[in-house]
């Protein structure tokens, strides 16, 4: 018996057979270089914001604002 699933950039996997039960997880393709890529655009935008004045306490006021459906 095999179960796959893929949840969050990761193939999950257990196999059952009679060794016993065998579970990998391994980051599907192009996961890592996208995880790369958006860490590398957020340093990139709070470097920005901390050029501006910008401070993460009003990052995270208009955040929430956006959330909430707040303007």
């Amino acid at each position: 018996m095999i179960r796959k699933t893929r949840l969050a950039g990761y193939d999950f996997s257990i196999e059952k057979n009679p060794e016993g039960i065998h579970v990998s997880v391994k980051p599907t393709e192009g996961h890592a270089e996208a995880r790369t890529e958006v860490f590398q655009m957020f340093d990139q935008f709070r470097k920005t914001a901390r050029q501006n004045g910008v401070g993460p306490t009003e990052i995270l006021a208009y955040w929430l604002k956006q959330q909430l459906g707040m303007k």
